[in-house]
């Protein structure tokens, strides 16, 4: 391996993980151990306690069978029901990990785009249910209009993040 992929994780993520997934099927326990790396760093090892108690056993065997639901899952919306309500993962890290298997179909759900939407801050302590699918999709549509039309999703979702970061910058310089 040339560890120097792993330097830009989400770029790694997005080029190695993206496709081994939509070839293979497959997410290692390496991969998603990255995954929540890069969404959220902080909670990794609770998230991980947690999934390995859910599959009673191994982080190892708790990723495989969290792979094996998802390809299991019939679509968009029960991709992210399996996640929220079986392995209990809440909205900022559920499409987070979505968007990296399913890049064209989900955009990652975060503080700092809803700032810039001024909208959907308040979806992000919901327990999954239909009414929440239904404004998850509100918020991606909001997003993908929001950003220049030109760009891909992910690059939308991007440019969002970056002009609110740009925006904090520029109010605490004046």
């Amino acid at each position: 391996m040339d560890y120097r992929e792993l330097y830009d994780l989400e770029r790694y993520l997005l080029d190695k993980v993206t496709a081994r997934w939509h070839r293979s099927g497959q997410l290692s326990p390496f991969d998603f151990w990255c995954i929540l790396i890069w969404k959220a760093n902080r909670a990794k090892n609770k998230t991980k306690a947690r999934l390995q108690e859910l599959a009673e056993g191994s982080f190892s065997g708790a990723v495989r069978k969290l792979a094996n639901d998802l390809r299991a899952a019939q679509g968009p919306e029960s991709r992210l029901s399996v996640l929220m309500v079986k392995w209990r993962f809440r909205l900022p890290t559920a499409p987070a990990v979505l968007t990296i298997l399913y890049p064209d179909t989900f955009t990652v759900y975060d503080e700092r785009v809803c700032d810039v939407l001024k909208s959907f801050t308040e979806l992000r302590h919901r327990k999954y249910s239909k009414k929440l699918w239904s404004d998850y999709l509100k918020y991606k549509r909001a997003v993908e209009h929001a950003a220049p039309q030109r760009l891909m999703l992910r690059d939308k979702d991007r440019y969002l993040w970056g002009k609110s970061l740009y925006d904090d910058i520029k109010s605490q310089s004046a």
